[in-house]
């Protein structure tokens, strides 16, 4: 069975490791791995290694970027809808105001009129999110708008990224907003990183980041604890075990969750407020210098599925390939997902309202319904396919899925 909700990218490899950091604790906190894992991040993206930060979580970072800005309350941060709470949150937190920008389909990102129409002499932050991974189809639009209004880009990309994008726009810096959680394109079980080109505000993020301690032993064995027992319950799923042993471990608080009980609720939660420790960062390393190869495989799968899936009239979505996630629209979605499971595939469905999860309060985030139309009947139609399945298994899937649409 394929399950795209749990475990998506973890390996045998990979527990192995862990198995054997765990038994090696006086590793955890080893500055070297966290050196090395900034240089290699810091030659992906061609800036100096002083410009990244590693944190325990995205969200963490970003909420630190924000307060270094000192920018007076009631500030707007544009953000889109189709947007993960783990974003709005840290802006709500530092008492700024999101304002949900509408989007197009083919890349999930900002439709450009519907920005243009909701900057306003407020508007001091822009995050532009790479959904799925996808290159923003109006992304240098985006960029030249910021510029032009003097508006700081936060670029963020938790999902993934092409690292090509960022050899030819030098003359544009933005800052990057990267996650490595466990659901994500590069993942180290809790991670994230900021990387801040410009001086003035490299500066001022450091004296709040500096205040951040790092976790402590618990959590990470925990952390470690998921890595060893993923691959294991992915394995035996389908005859039950699996299940079993994921239900007890939750129950017993033997792995740690993606979300807080108060992150659910719709309340900031400064629980990952840390530093990335050296244990976890041991898992990005390999991912950092195979990154590009992982990009292209995983592109591949996309183009597999588009030649399947897509008609014609939608062969445009070629030119902005995902890299975590295959997003589709279909009607009946959850007649079609009831079916893929019968069939040994239980699929994705990021996201199934505008600010995810499903659940999460959107009047309390400041979301208003009606507000986003395309984001919102978008929501009740997509569904996300796996890209860490290998030729065979791909096209097993499309085939299967083919035959439902």
């Amino acid at each position: 069975m394929v399950n795209l909700n749990f475990a998506p990218n973890e390996n045998f490899t990979d527990a192995l490791k862990s198995l054997l950091i765990l038994c090696q604790p006086q590793t955890w906190y080893r500055k070297k791995t966290i050196k090395k894992t900034q240089q290699k991040l810091a030659h992906l993206f061609q800036v100096k290694n002083g410009a990244v930060f590693l944190a325990l979580s995205a969200r963490g970072a970003l909420r630190a970027v924000l307060k270094s800005l000192d920018l007076p309350q009631d500030s707007e941060v544009v953000v889109q809808a189709f947007i993960c709470a783990a974003v709005v949150l840290p802006i709500k937190e530092c008492r700024l105001k999101p304002r949900f920008v509408d989007i197009e389909t083919t890349s999930f990102s900002f439709d450009l009129e519907s920005l243009r129409k909701t900057i306003s002499a407020k508007t001091k932050v822009i995050i532009l999110q790479h959904s799925f991974g996808i290159t923003p189809k109006n992304r240098s639009q985006v960029l030249s708008l910021a510029q032009k209004n003097n508006i700081l880009v936060i670029e963020d990309l938790a999902h993934g990224f092409e690292p090509k994008i960022f050899q030819t726009d030098q003359d544009l810096p933005t800052i990057k907003l990267l996650s490595f959680g466990r659901s994500k394109a590069l993942s180290c079980v809790h991670g994230g990183a900021v990387l801040i080109p410009q001086k003035d505000i490299n500066q001022k993020f450091k004296t709040v980041f500096d205040n951040f301690s790092y976790p402590g032993r618990i959590f990470i064995f925990k952390s470690l604890l998921y890595k060893f027992t993923s691959p294991i319950i992915v394995a035996t799923y389908r005859y039950g075990l699996g299940k079993v042993v994921h239900t007890l471990l939750i129950k017993l608080s033997c792995i740690t969750r993606e979300l807080s009980v108060t992150e659910k609720a719709g309340r900031y939660d400064y629980w990952l407020d840390k530093k990335l420790p050296a244990a976890l960062a041991n898992f990005l390393i390999p991912q950092l210098d195979q990154y590009e190869e992982l990009v292209k495989r995983r592109q591949n799968v996309a183009k597999l599925y588009i030649e399947y899936l897509h008609s014609e009239k939608n062969r445009d979505v070629k030119q902005h390939l995902p890299i975590v996630r295959f997003p589709l629209l279909v009607k009946r979605r959850d007649d079609v997902m009831q079916k893929m499971k019968i069939a040994g595939f239980i699929l994705g469905d990021w996201y199934t309202q505008p600010v995810a999860p499903n659940g999460v309060n959107l009047e309390s985030l400041g979301f208003i319904k009606g507000s986003c139309p395309v984001a919102e009947r978008v929501c009740t139609k997509i569904i996300n396919l796996p890209l860490v399945l290998n030729t065979s298994q791909a096209s097993e899937l499309a085939k299967t899925l083919q035959g439902l649409l």
